[in-house]
């Protein structure tokens, strides 16, 4: 029996992400990238593909309208800082100091340094499929992250992106249906 077509989202179990190393010229192979970094307590991922659209119009009536591909649009939630995020995100840099037990791992960002393109793998388990995947291939931040620290309460981070579609031969985003559970790897 073939795999159905069809599914719901119930929940965002794992996301990971992956800076962006090389990307071949149009067309003429995949894109390669680093070691996916867990995305720690994720809570939200939502994504909209972009397109543009022009009409012509003349004699006072539209005559024809073209719709291209343009960027998209997503948006993270998550429960914890991940400091190696925030160096793919921004191009920081991450270190570690001290010893036991004065440790200290800080993130740095120099004003100036470009954010940097990355792709992100998302799993959501679902009641009529193992699991379904939404990988996007070329994104880069355009908001955030932001977070809040509260008084006696969890705070939450969240940050804004875009995406293309990627000069490679890899796709601007896929859906994959999963009949036997996946992990996302890497």
């Amino acid at each position: 029996m073939p795999l159905q077509h069809f599914s719901r989202f119930l929940s965002v179990d794992d996301a990971r992400i992956y800076l962006l190393l090389t990307e071949p010229g149009t067309g003429v192979g995949a894109a390669t990238y680093g070691t996916g970094i867990d995305a720690p307590g994720i809570r939200k991922i939502s994504w909209k593909p972009g397109f543009d659209s022009k009409e012509l119009r003349g004699d006072n009536t539209v005559l024809d309208t073209d719709v291209i591909p343009g960027s998209g649009e997503g948006e993270l939630e998550y429960a914890k800082t991940h400091l190696d995020w925030l160096a793919i995100l921004f191009g920081g840099t991450v270190s570690d100091t001290g010893s036991t037990p004065n440790q200290i791992a800080t993130f740095s960002y120099t004003g100036g340094q470009l954010p940097k393109y990355w792709k992100i793998e998302a799993q959501c388990k679902t009641a009529d499929l193992a699991d379904v995947h939404v990988v996007i291939y070329k994104c880069k931040i355009t908001d955030g992250p932001q977070g809040e620290m509260m008084d006696s309460d969890y705070g939450v981070q969240n940050l804004k992106f875009k995406f293309v579609q990627p000069r490679s031969t890899d796709p601007e985003y896929k859906l994959l249906f999963n009949e036997t559970p996946t992990a996302i790897t890497g």
